[in-house]
């Protein structure tokens, strides 16, 4: 059973969130005065979403090494949403597919609407905190998601202005 784009943009906001939030809170007064500019990229969109799907991969990877307990490892999968060809890639902890697959959330209800659920994901956030204040390759790896991100937006949204 493929969840559809409601389910992957909750477990998106659920695995970036954090990382997100991580990233803004570590600036210090010393850089807070420069204000980081994106530019939108002279790389394809393709090359960008290729370089984000890199990043979203190298992150999880350096957090699932991290992480003792296999139920809140994360796994990323492409795949092409009902009636695209454009494949998107979803990174989910596991106790996600394996809810999806018993059938404890589907297509039409909230990730959250399971108390079990709530709990695992609460869970998954603090580790994802925990190991990203102790581990100075996941910070960088979270620095280098969040740009790959950036990029990526400042993209489609310089596109969408022409």
């Amino acid at each position: 059973m493929k969840p559809n784009r409601t389910i992957a943009a909750l477990v998106c906001a659920v695995l970036v969130l954090p990382v997100t939030t991580f990233g803004q809170a570590e600036r210090t007064e010393a850089d807070s005065s420069n204000e980081n500019v994106i530019v939108a990229s002279t790389k394809s969109k393709a090359e960008l979403r290729r370089e984000l799907w890199r990043a979203e991969k190298d992150f999880y990877s350096i957090y699932n090494d991290l992480n003792e307990e296999k139920m809140y490892d994360v796994r990323c999968t492409k795949d092409a949403p009902t009636g695209s060809v454009i494949k998107v890639q979803t990174c989910r902890p596991k106790f996600i597919d394996k809810a999806l697959r018993e059938g404890k959330i589907s297509n039409s209800t909230s990730v959250e609407s399971d108390p079990e659920i709530s709990r695992q994901i609460a869970t998954f956030r603090e580790k994802l905190d925990t190991f990203l204040m102790e581990n100075t390759n996941l910070r960088s790896a979270a620095t280098a998601l969040n740009q790959a991100r950036a990029q990526l937006d400042a993209k489609n949204q310089a596109e969408s202005r022409n």
